[in-house]
């Protein structure tokens, strides 16, 4: 990866994109600006300040940051949650990917090959269990493409599926998906294909071994469409779309 940007340069874009987040507070008595309180945010997490608390804290013992930030001080912790709350999460995620994808192209890096993985969010609790995520990571520019709330790693193929058809095909430069035995899944499979897209499945087992889940061998292969399975000795990619494991699904070139 070549790394055209500074950390304070791509700390600027991301201030930029949260700025453009809606603030619906009323104008009047306003006191701290929403974008410094997430970046406020932001900086205590890569720091590993992860409760309300320890937010307040992690600002009240860097006052250097206040400028940066635009605060005249730390925001307190009844400040922090009524401020977070009003934040919608569809809003801050295409902010999000909206950085990730600048900041890629800044790095002079394309999104080549994302990975797709399922991440248990440690610290993260939402109706009484650990939130769990879709992940996608792209290897090349070293981003965080995009994270997708998922109920439980059976249904990471759902979440892919849904992702692939509503989101991928705006992410410039993304040729390769890959993922573990999970993504071998016959609907996200034929997904991909009425994206006009490949995929290949390196197989270990015929059977799936989630009871009831039909794998993507079982699916037939649809007009036009370029369905592939390999062996267990057979990995090779060749640029495009695909999942791992019980199958890398990787994409095949088109004849001609």
């Amino acid at each position: 990866m070549t790394n055209a940007t500074s950390f304070p340069e791509e700390f600027a874009l991301l201030q930029q994109e949260l700025s453009r987040l809606t603030d619906r507070r009323h104008a009047r008595g306003k006191v701290f600006p929403l974008a410094g309180v997430l970046c406020l945010a932001e900086l205590s997490l890569m720091c590993g300040y992860r409760s309300l608390s320890a937010i307040h804290r992690f600002g009240d013992t860097h006052p250097e940051l206040w400028p940066h930030l635009k605060l005249s001080r730390s925001p307190s912790v009844p400040t922090l949650s009524r401020l977070l709350r009003m934040v919608s999460v569809g809003e801050l995620r295409q902010a999000l990917m909206r950085f990730a994808l600048e900041l890629a192209l800044r790095r002079n890096c394309g999104m080549g090959v994302v990975a797709m993985d399922g991440k248990t969010m440690g610290g993260v609790w939402e109706g009484g269990e650990q939130l769990r995520v879709l992940h996608l990571f792209s290897q090349a520019s070293a981003v965080a493409l995009d994270q997708v709330a998922v109920k439980g790693h059976l249904d990471e193929p759902r979440a892919a599926q849904a992702w692939i058809e509503q989101v991928a095909g705006r992410i410039e430069g993304l040729k390769v998906l890959t993922g573990d035995a999970l993504y071998a899944d016959a609907d996200l499979c034929q997904a991909i294909v009425d994206q006009g897209k490949d995929y290949l499945v390196k197989l270990k087992k015929l059977a799936s071994t989630v009871p009831g889940r039909r794998v993507a061998i079982l699916r037939p292969g649809a007009p036009g469409a370029q369905h592939g399975v390999s062996g267990p000795r057979s990995a090779r990619a060749a640029g495009g779309v695909g999942v791992g494991g019980t199958g890398n699904l990787y994409r095949l070139p088109r004849p001609g």
